[in-house]
């Protein structure tokens, strides 16, 4: 069944250098009837402020898909990996289990909705 939410009523933040709306409960936003939906854990509404992003961070058995709006997001793991996603093109999965911490950081605007799914 399609549930139709409103992006007004998702749960979120805003901490100046990120503006996130999350789908399911994640981080300090808690809706115990919005958990998952299957192997989806985590779907976030992200806007990060240039010049900004995630400083390397540890994932567990996930794979995260990332789509931009506009702009354009880096990833770098601790493999060195580098990669560029720009706007309207899914990102490639990342199996992020296996490359030890990931970092996201953005050197233009962008509005990037991510989802994970462990494996």
């Amino acid at each position: 069944m399609i549930e139709v939410r409103p992006f007004s009523s998702l749960g979120g933040g805003n901490h100046g250098w990120l503006d996130a709306k999350h789908h399911f409960s994640f981080a300090d936003y808690r809706d115990p009837k919005r958990v998952n939906w299957g192997a989806l854990r985590v779907w976030n509404d992200d806007v990060i402020a240039p010049h900004t992003g995630f400083a390397p961070h540890p994932h567990n058995d996930m794979e995260i898909i990332t789509y931009v709006r506009s702009g354009a997001i880096t990833h770098r793991d601790s493999l060195a990996k580098r990669i560029i996603h720009r706007a309207r093109i899914v990102a490639t999965l990342f199996d992020v289990g296996r490359v030890g911490r990931l970092a996201q950081y953005r050197p233009h605007l962008f509005r990037d909705r991510n989802q994970q799914m462990p494996e």
